[in-house]
């Protein structure tokens, strides 16, 4: 009987670390969420003054939007142009 009831505390114990685990995990992924709040910047939007012909690529418009002087650039909108961007 007595062999009985160690066990079942060891296994009591067991499931309150184990929970206390879980608890803390989840403690500090929620903590770290939150401390990683982006900032409430505006992207500004301009077409490129440079870029000739449709934008296909990400990459390609945003070298060019740096050439101009702005921070980057993507391709918008159905006709494929290239917008530099920057933060206002």
């Amino acid at each position: 009987m007595k062999l009985a009831s160690q066990r079942f505390n060891q296994t009591k114990d067991m499931e309150i670390k184990r929970s206390f685990g879980l608890f803390f995990v989840m403690l500090i992924v929620l903590a770290s969420q939150e401390m990683v709040v982006p900032a409430d910047a505006r992207v500004c939007l301009s077409q490129s003054h440079y870029f000739k012909g449709p934008c296909a690529k990400d990459h390609n418009c945003a070298w060019v939007c740096r050439n101009e002087g702005f921070s980057g650039g993507r391709c918008k909108g159905f006709r494929r142009r290239c917008f530099c961007t920057k933060l206002c």
